[in-house]
């Protein structure tokens, strides 16, 4: 079967958020499987070890040490802990009691595994790196390689981690700066002048179609740049104010099944870059040289033309529905203000949808919002999405695909319904559930 194509130059603008739902609308159209022989079974994990005796307000990375331990970034509650190998007995390292020599900060942070059992804490407000010992004693302090660079270090979309010499490696999010909105991950699309702003046919400014990846040096506050990767192009909403003082927002809706790639620091220091297009990963290796391993297997699924007339109906549903439910709320809001004697909301919202001819000819293997973690074994666990066995539904089993470091599918493994990844010890996989307010943590054997 030929590998998916599409064009890079035909990716829709619109927000992210709205291409997420789009994508899980989407996993549910009637397309013939095409399974092929060379893929693994889907496995299910079941053999559950342990449950966390404490409630996390959101579980944001795991790292576990040599001896069965596990450090909880707890971004919920804005805590640091160390559970035992049990996951009981919670030691708080930090948390949110401000004017302490432990206190964990006024935002999320973020973890890294560091040499041996030290673990690295992100705390992006102090732009600081915080080596934390195996018995949760906070040892010494760095700056970051790019000091403003530090919330890229602790968010989740990052990804951060330490390639074989010690270096950090993680998404870039400063390449340039958008009109009023200081640096980000905004680039400038224009001329910033008003003439050349109206004369083009280009949003003033717009999310990259692309993010460097970059490795930084603690000691020598050096960067460098190890690749790129595709995602999502996004404009920014074209704002007009009208002659009677109403706003109105034009945007230009997101590809619902947009080509993107992901990227992930495995156990030996090797970055994994996962090709969407293909479906291959190429390998910045621990001695620095470069590779790229074959197509990985997978059940490519063909998308008709009436399947992409689908797809796009369904999201212009969801959006609809939502659109009649904000705007309900808002006229609700506008009486209210009418008897106060306070002005009204007059923005009106305008949105232009996608062609369904410039979708991707098969459904892409991972979307931008997918999970993409190196585990023990350096393996490289992706999550998939559009496939009929990963349907992505609220509460539906999560399907990772396992590839090892020579490019080869050696596992599909399926999630218990509602459980999330959360990280990885020898052997283990620590997964996540939300339960009411509250997020459950879990340890389950891999095998």
């Amino acid at each position: 079967m030929r590998s998916p194509d599409a064009s890079r130059e035909s990716r829709w603008l619109g927000a992210a958020a709205l291409g997420a739902l789009a994508t899980l609308v989407g996993t549910g159209a009637a397309i013939p499987a095409q399974q092929s022989s060379a893929l693994p079974p889907i496995r299910a994990i079941t053999r559950r070890i342990a449950v966390a005796a404490d409630t996390f307000g959101n579980v944001s990375g795991v790292r576990q040490l040599s001896d069965g331990r596990l450090i909880v970034n707890d971004v919920g509650k804005r805590r640091l802990v160390i559970l035992d190998s049990t996951l009981a007995h919670a030691t708080v390292i930090a948390d949110s009691t401000t004017g302490t020599q432990r206190a964990y900060g006024g935002t999320q942070g973020g973890i890294i595994p560091y040499r041996a059992d030290s673990t690295i804490f992100v705390d992006p407000i102090a732009m600081s790196l915080l080596v934390v010992d195996p018995h949760g004693a906070i040892v010494r302090t760095f700056a970051a390689p790019r000091p403003a660079d530090a919330p890229a270090l602790s968010m989740p979309i990052g990804g951060a981690g330490l390639d074989a010499a010690g270096r950090l490696v993680y998404r870039n999010v400063r390449a340039t700066c958008a009109p009023s909105f200081g640096c980000g991950f905004a680039i400038v699309a224009t001329k910033q002048d008003t003439a050349a702003i109206r004369a083009s046919p280009l949003p003033a400014w717009a999310w990259h179609d692309s993010v460097a990846i970059i490795r930084g040096t603690i000691a020598t506050q050096t960067i460098d740049t190890l690749g790129f990767i595709a995602t999502p192009f996004v404009a920014n909403a074209n704002v007009t104010r009208n002659p009677d003082g109403s706003v109105t927002i034009t945007r230009e809706a997101q590809n619902p099944i947009p080509i993107a790639d992901g990227w992930t620091v495995v156990a030996d220091g090797s970055v994994a870059f996962v090709r969407g297009l293909d479906y291959h990963i190429d390998w910045v290796n621990a001695d620095g040289s470069r590779t790229s391993t074959p197509k990985i297997a997978h059940d490519w699924q063909r998308l008709t033309d009436s399947a992409k007339v689908w797809i796009l109906d369904s999201v212009k549903h969801v959006s609809d529905s939502v659109n009649q439910a904000n705007a309900a709320r808002q006229a609700k809001q506008d009486s209210l203000s009418r008897a106060a004697g306070s002005p009204v909301n007059r923005t009106a919202i305008v949105v232009t949808w996608p062609d369904p001819a410039d979708f991707p000819d098969y459904r892409p293997p991972i979307t931008s919002y997918a999970t993409i973690k190196g585990d023990a074994d350096d393996n490289v666990w992706i999550q998939q999405g559009g496939t009929p066995s990963s349907p992505l539904g609220p509460g539906s089993p999560l399907l990772f695909d396992v590839v090892n470091r020579q490019g080869v599918l050696i596992d599909r493994v399926q999630l218990p319904p509602s459980l999330s990844l959360a990280g990885f010890g020898p052997g283990v996989v620590y997964l996540t559930s939300r339960e009411g307010s509250g997020i459950v943590l879990l340890k389950y054997r891999i095998r």
